[in-house]
């Protein structure tokens, strides 16, 4: 069910625990019906497990499938994901 997944990979990925398990619940999503929401969970999941480039694309998935009363909460992600980027360019 999409609402288990949903929410399994939402939990974890907030919780920064089970990331593997939370990303192939989030695959599963996004392959099935990758709402603007499944696409955002992804996104934390990368994020926590710091593939940033990954992250920023389902981040921006997000955004394109949002409906425009929500979609600057998904911009904001965007921005903070290429923070991240830039900070780990830095670094390097």
């Amino acid at each position: 069910d999409a609402n288990v997944l949903y929410g399994y990979a939402a939990f974890w990925g907030r919780q920064g625990k089970n990331l593997e398990s939370a990303l192939k619940a989030a695959k599963m999503l996004v392959e099935s019906k990758g709402a603007y929401y499944h696409w955002d969970a992804m996104a934390t999941v990368y994020q926590k497990l710091e593939k940033w480039d990954d992250a920023l694309v389902a981040a921006e998935k997000a955004v394109e499938l949002a409906d425009d009363e929500i979609k600057v909460r998904y911009e904001t992600k965007v921005q903070q994901i290429k923070k991240a980027i830039e900070k780990n360019k830095e670094k390097k």
